[in-house]
């Protein structure tokens, strides 16, 4: 059992009871208006994002080519990823933001690979008195579900959309409080 999975859920848990201060995207100039990101249903981005507390800053994001699923650090995105250079750090409103993370749950789904056995880390959601805040490993092409896990990263607070495609409480990923649990599940 790789003890990032441990990792992770420590990092989730400690997200309880911190008030969130912004979100923040890396983007290259080009694409800082959000246009080619945005979507009526969420943004889809392709390296990780910070998520700014009173208590720190957490990296959240998709190293697909290091694990699958979502990976969740302590520290700012640009010190984990090899982001290229002229990527800008953009500061993006939700409505989360300024209010207390109440909960912090982190729902696991059962590799799709073949001979791979393992559950992967699938939707971080990160719920406050204004409503939730979705990380998801999901894909979206047309405004539609297209793979998970993926190397994207799909952020979302439409409730609509997370009932539609079925993330976190809604989803088919599973609760684990902890690594022992994941280990029981194989």
């Amino acid at each position: 059992m790789p003890k990032t999975e441990k990792q992770i859920l420590d990092i989730t848990d400690q997200l309880k009871g911190q008030v969130i201060k912004e979100v923040i995207y890396y983007l290259e100039p080009e694409y800082v208006d959000l246009k080619e990101t945005r979507s009526k249903i969420g943004d889809t981005l392709y390296d990780g994002v910070d998520l700014v507390t009173n208590s720190g800053i957490y990296s959240i994001g998709n190293r697909f080519k290091i694990n699958e699923g979502l990976d969740i650090k302590i520290g700012s995105t640009k010190n984990i990823e090899l982001l290229n250079s002229d990527k800008k750090p953009i500061s993006v409103s939700f409505e989360s933001e300024n209010n207390e993370i109440l909960e912090a749950s982190l729902y696991w789904q059962k590799s799709f690979w073949e001979n791979n056995e393992n559950w992967y880390p699938q939707d971080l959601v990160v719920k406050t008195v204004k409503g939730l805040l979705v990380f998801s490993s999901l894909e979206i092409m047309d405004d539609k579900p297209y793979i998970s896990p993926s190397d994207e990263l799909f952020v979302t607070s439409d409730m609509e959309t997370i009932t539609e495609f079925e993330l976190g409480d809604f989803g088919k990923g599973k609760l684990f409080k902890s690594a022992e649990e994941i280990k029981n599940e194989l």
